[in-house]
């Protein structure tokens, strides 16, 4: 007879800023379980990258981050200008991440370049919707949005010399 193995404890967190440094620190970390333990225990989670692809439900999820952690060697976000409201039992943050990615290359997976990694930098604009319940404060929603150059820079990149 197998006894049954024991699992990680569920963290508590007690303020959604809590929360909120157990998500960003299981992003850097690269520790799906961890990540996982910040979502609310809800059918009716979602997390909507970038690129605006949405997954809801915890199975689409871990899906998602297990996608991204595969193909990235090292993960770094720093979080900037926290703006947060809340009201009893639910809290909205609205935060700039600064992500740098190193991920290594497709063409560069053979022997002759095992140490080379890409780098790539990008500025998105997050929300975090934390509900407090039985465990503590869980995540329900995270929308990041990659943050548009600007507007300057737009009207160059399209600017063209008619002859």
């Amino acid at each position: 007879m197998s006894l049954p193995l024991p699992t990680a404890p569920v963290p508590n967190f007690a303020t959604p800023d809590e929360a909120e440094q157990g998500f960003y620190e299981s992003l850097t970390q690269a520790n799906l379980d961890a990540l996982m333990a910040v979502w609310a225990d809800e059918d009716e989670i979602v997390c909507i990258d970038p690129d605006g692809r949405r997954a809801a439900g915890h199975a689409a999820i871990r899906q998602g981050w297990q996608s991204i952690f595969s193909g990235c060697h090292h993960l770094e976000i720093e979080v900037m200008n926290v703006m947060r409201w809340q009201s009893g039992l639910v809290a909205i943050h609205l935060v700039q991440e600064s992500v740098t990615l190193f991920s290594v290359p497709e063409e560069l997976t053979d022997p002759e370049h095992p140490n080379t990694l890409v780098k790539r930098n990008g500025i998105t604009t997050a929300m975090n919707v934390y509900v407090r319940g039985g465990n503590g404060w869980r995540l329900v929603c995270h929308q990041a949005t990659a943050q548009l150059a600007s507007i300057e820079e737009r009207i160059a990149a399209t600017t063209h010399t008619l002859h």
